[in-house]
């Protein structure tokens, strides 16, 4: 019966160790966030700020840094596209918790400047449109609420929107299992 427990226990070990190297290989790698790496210092501060997270984590950075806006916009311009496909969800779902006033004055601004990296594109990861689409439908629905500038932002998400729908969306870059 000591050996039955002792083999047991060593298997959940086994197990959890098993699962935790699951999950680090399904995270995105250096090479993943910064394509240089590291040698490009915009990249290399996406990697201080996201390299080892899940997407459970940077969503939980987000949230514990108020000036997260202002901070992280430049890694996801910069980050390679398995880092971004991978990290923007998590953002969506922050920006998405936003209230209302926060978000209008904020966000508009953080993902202009995230688009700045597709300016050259013909097609938007799908990531990217749930992005857009998050947006636009939360301008419109304060659009009543809102000062003119705002107002032309929701056109300018608008036509974005639709430039998303008609040139379809791909999926993020994957890379190769590593176990």
């Amino acid at each position: 019966p000591i050996l039955h427990k002792l083999h047991a226990t060593v298997f959940a070990c086994d197990t959890d160790v098993r699962e935790k190297m699951k999950i680090a290989a399904n995270l995105p790698s250096i090479k993943d966030i910064s394509p240089t790496d590291g040698l490009d210092l915009d990249e290399n501060c996406a990697l201080d700020h996201f390299y080892g997270f899940d997407q459970a984590a940077a969503l939980q950075m987000f949230r514990d840094d108020a000036d997260c806006l202002h901070i992280y916009m430049a890694d996801f311009v910069h980050m390679g596209d398995v880092g971004f496909s991978y990290y923007l969800p998590a953002f969506v779902d922050y920006i998405g918790e936003l209230p209302d006033d926060q978000f209008a004055e904020e966000v508009p601004d953080s993902v202009d400047y995230i688009l700045i990296r597709f300016a050259d594109r013909e097609s938007f990861p799908i990531v990217l449109k749930e992005l857009i689409k998050l947006v636009h439908d939360r301008l419109q629905k304060m659009s009543g609420d809102l000062i003119p500038t705002l107002t032309a932002r929701l056109k300018r998400f608008l036509i974005l929107y639709r430039k998303a729908e008609q040139v379809g969306g791909h999926q993020p870059p994957t890379r190769p299992d590593s176990i």
